[in-house]
């Protein structure tokens, strides 16, 4: 590989905690290398295969990174295909997203070892345009009276047994696994996931409040898209809800496309936790980045109208959202600084996936995942690994879909 050393300068640079007004960002090959505010020191004499971008009046962020994502532009990750994945990341990445867990919905043990062999290879392919750092396994593992638009039939509990088929046919792979605690018949899986580096995640719960507390001493330490397929708070029956309020160890997510929880509720739900403890998802499906019309979702039919996406008795399956959109949700409607909505679809994620010291923000010795947006926070541009694959807001990327 021809090394090479790209500047952006004369930008606004998103750090995580403040805006450089001037700034500018310097990466070679892969790696960032200089950050900071003013005039660049690094002159061609430096570098002779510098590369100069003025980005003036444009924004400079870190990639997002997208923790729960099904899919998208037509694809999905159940269906465990180099195009469906390449599909589902082409369209996020065109959204800012750089970083992702392709996310599965609930199906039988077989099928569903089937695609995480299928997934797994085509992550180890190398071939897909931008980072995946793991599969989230949402269901089977979940509670029927919760189910939002999966399938109740093959749900079950998880099982030591299960969990190590699951292992084995990801190759380690699965990173992230969706439960519901409460039916769970040997809490001590929660632990064997957890030492094999699995994130557990509440979530398509009808926990108490008791329950839901018990589970994160046993390990779960994170809450699936709050307020959606979880029992809801009351004042004498605080729930998964109240639970996740409560506890200031347990972070959780939200899809903030104005649909799933209401501005109300995503204020409340800062001034719990923090902004700090609180991720931006798309649960986006197959129907993010097409019209209007049906599509499939874990065996199921959905319907896209209008950018709202549900089972035909109206139930929420998913979502149409990108992650540029949710930044300009937090921004506009939740009225939070541009830093702040920024790190929860950036270094928040990283943190909780145990990467921030690698992504998540601009930083020298961090990945280049570089985003240049526009004054709504659309990308017009965007690297991955210090590569240009979006350049002003065309998919210039080597491979195809094919």
């Amino acid at each position: 590989m021809v090394s090479k050393t790209i500047i952006i300068e004369g930008a606004q640079v998103i750090l995580p905690n403040r805006i450089l007004r001037k700034g500018y960002v310097v990466w070679r090959d892969n790696v960032i290398i200089d950050v900071g505010e003013g005039v660049c020191p690094t002159t061609h004499s430096v570098f002779h295969d510098l590369t100069r971008i003025d980005a003036e009046g444009w924004y400079v962020a870190p990639g997002f990174v997208d923790v729960h994502v099904h899919g998208g532009q037509g694809g999905d990750a159940m269906d465990g295909t180099y195009d469906s994945l390449y599909a589902m990341c082409q369209l996020h990445a065109l959204h800012g997203t750089t970083g992702m867990l392709p996310t599965t919905i609930t199906v039988e043990e077989e099928p569903l070892c089937d695609v995480l062999a299928d997934c797994a290879r085509v992550i180890q392919s190398g071939k897909l345009p931008i980072r995946t750092y793991g599969i989230h396994v949402e269901g089977p593992f979940i509670n029927p009276l919760r189910r939002g638009a999966h399938r109740p039939e093959p749900m079950r509990p998880l099982t030591l047994s299960e969990l190590g088929k699951l292992r084995k046919a990801s190759g380690d792979h699965v990173r992230w696994l969706t439960i519901a605690p409460e039916i769970l018949a040997d809490p001590s899986v929660i632990a064997a996931a957890r030492q094999a580096n699995i994130l557990c995640s509440i979530g398509h719960s009808d926990a108490t409040y008791e329950q839901a507390q018990a589970s994160f001493t046993w390990g779960i330490a994170h809450g699936t898209h709050f307020g959606n397929a979880m029992r809801p708070f009351h004042h004498r029956d605080p729930g998964v809800l109240g639970a996740i309020l409560a506890n200031r160890h347990v972070t959780t997510e939200i899809i903030a496309d104005g649909i799933h929880v209401h501005p109300g509720a995503i204020e409340v739900l800062l001034q719990a936790k923090g902004p700090e403890n609180v991720l931006l998802i798309t649960d986006a499906v197959r129907a993010a980045g097409m019209p209007d019309g049906d599509y499939e979702l874990g065996g199921s039919r959905i319907s896209l109208k209008k950018g709202v996406v549900s089972l035909p008795d109206g139930t929420l399956a998913g979502s149409s959202l990108t992650m540029d959109c949710a930044v300009r949700f937090m921004v506009e409607t939740i009225g939070l600084p541009i830093p702040t909505a920024i790190c929860m679809a950036s270094l928040t994620p990283a943190k909780r996936l145990g990467l921030d010291g690698v992504i998540g923000s601009l930083a020298p010795g961090k990945e280049a995942n570089i985003l240049l947006l526009d004054e709504s926070f659309a990308p017009t541009d965007v690297w991955v690994g210090g590569e240009a694959i979006v350049q002003n807001r065309t998919w210039i990327h080597s491979g195809n879909i094919g």
